[in-house]
């Protein structure tokens, strides 16, 4: 593994625990993994497949993005992570919530700011 791909990694995870309010001994209890596996990733081994699908249920995030942030992926162009995470949250609604947020997105473009 690359010390870029480690690198990434590391910021990528700073900042989406960041962001979840999470510390690492968190992210690993409720991803269900060893905290070695995060202790690794800091120090050059990164996750595998499964750990990274399991810490892509806890951050409740699309699998690809962790397996992206983790070199398991080879870099796809112009990925984008909020449209991933938007795909996913997309994914667990209802039907009738679905079209409430198909609404709610035509709204915002319709008003025509692009904030």
């Amino acid at each position: 593994m690359s010390q870029d791909t480690v690198h990434f990694f590391n910021l990528w995870l700073d900042a989406i625990l960041a962001e979840k309010h999470l510390n690492c001994h968190e992210l690993t209890k409720k991803a269900g993994i060893s905290h070695t596996v995060i202790s690794k990733a800091r120090h050059g081994k990164l996750p595998k497949w499964e750990a990274c699908n399991a810490l892509a249920l806890a951050l409740k995030v699309h699998p690809v993005e962790v397996f992206l942030a983790a070199g398991l992926l080879p870099p796809q162009p112009e990925f984008d992570g909020e449209f991933e995470r938007l795909t996913m949250i997309y994914s667990s609604l209802s039907t009738q919530k679905r079209r409430l947020l198909i609404n709610l997105i035509q709204v915002l473009t319709d008003s025509g700011t692009n904030e």
